[in-house]
């Protein structure tokens, strides 16, 4: 089967649009068609429009590597309707090299805006603690910028997101994101995303806290330490293949605030997914926030960790 037979929709003139199976998003994932017959590959074989949020994209030449029988035809284990037959197409995850990591890990850390802020809040040997334990570093693509690695519970390395930090305010600069596998320029990158923080679950004593920011989850280990904070890396960062890791684990979710004029709350999202997940581990979510915070709070979209510090000054 040619490779060369397939390419994404879009360059075939075709405009419809599908549910990403990584993140999960409506009318945001372009497939791979069949330019001979129109026919689609598995309704894994695509790409997410939202390459800096998810980045998902699972090649042809991926697929045929990792069904090697596939030939073209209809196959039971594939496209079964049945029940009792049905298998899904999984794919496998890409992950950033060993060295590449090291080479990188350590350094300018002297010039990263967020470990300057981190220092600020919590004092140096603290701020040295936290950036060990989440493996903090440094990028050069805009001066001052962080990436946040994320390490799955296998110590294997997934990606890692690069970001940009005010060094006085600790606020985000949203225009400023990125992903290490692009910097790196690594080819076929297959993204799979994990925890943020995942590597810290093989201590299995602690209960679980779950917040939306990287930075968030940084933070709050400070403050609460006798949990193990990972975050979602954003409000639609909860899904099935992700909580897979905590199963049987107790978990608290601790939701950012929403605008008051928001369609759906994270509050309330989070607690469907609660409820939908439940059977994976014990899942409660925390409304200390929804409790506390007035309009101005919901606006600015504060989390936990900005009333912690809040607190401290």
């Amino acid at each position: 089967m040619s490779l060369f037979r397939y390419q994404l929709e879009q360059y075939k003139g075709m405009t419809t649009k599908h549910r990403c199976p990584a993140c999960e998003h409506e009318k945001k994932f372009t497939r791979y068609v069949n330019i001979e017959t129109n026919e689609y590959l598995s309704d894994k074989v695509g790409r997410c429009d939202r390459s800096d949020k998810c980045g998902y994209h699972y090649t042809p030449k991926q697929f045929f590597s990792d069904n090697i029988n596939y030939s073209g035809l209809p196959q039971p284990s594939l496209y079964s309707t049945s029940k009792t037959n049905t298998a899904k197409v999984e794919t496998r995850p890409s992950f950033i090299p060993l060295d590449a990591f090291k080479d990188i890990l350590g350094k300018d850390l002297d010039n990263n805006n967020f470990v300057k802020f981190l220092v600020s809040l919590v004092g140096l040997d603290s701020a040295k603690t936290l950036i060990e334990r989440y493996y903090i570093s440094t990028s050069n693509i805009w001066e001052g910028a962080t990436i946040f690695w994320q390490i799955d519970i296998n110590k294997k390395i997934r990606s890692g997101k690069v970001m940009l930090y005010d060094s006085i305010s600790g606020k985000r600069e949203k225009t400023k994101n990125h992903w290490m596998h692009k910097v790196l320029n690594l080819p076929d990158f297959n993204l799979k995303q994990c925890f943020f923080g995942e590597h810290l679950l093989t201590d299995t004593d602690k209960v679980i806290a779950v917040v939306e920011s990287d930075k968030t989850a940084v933070i709050m280990s400070h403050f609460l330490p006798q949990y193990i904070w990972i975050s979602a890396s954003g409000r639609e960062g909860l899904s099935l293949e992700k909580l897979n890791v905590l199963k049987n684990r107790t978990v608290i979710l601790f939701p950012d605030l929403s605008k008051p004029d928001a369609k759906e709350s994270c509050f309330n999202l989070w607690s469907k997914k609660a409820i939908e997940f439940n059977n994976h581990a014990k899942i409660t979510v925390s409304d200390y926030l929804e409790k506390i915070a007035n309009d101005i709070d919901r606006n600015e979209g504060l989390d936990i960790a900005d009333y912690y510090i809040k607190l401290r000054k």
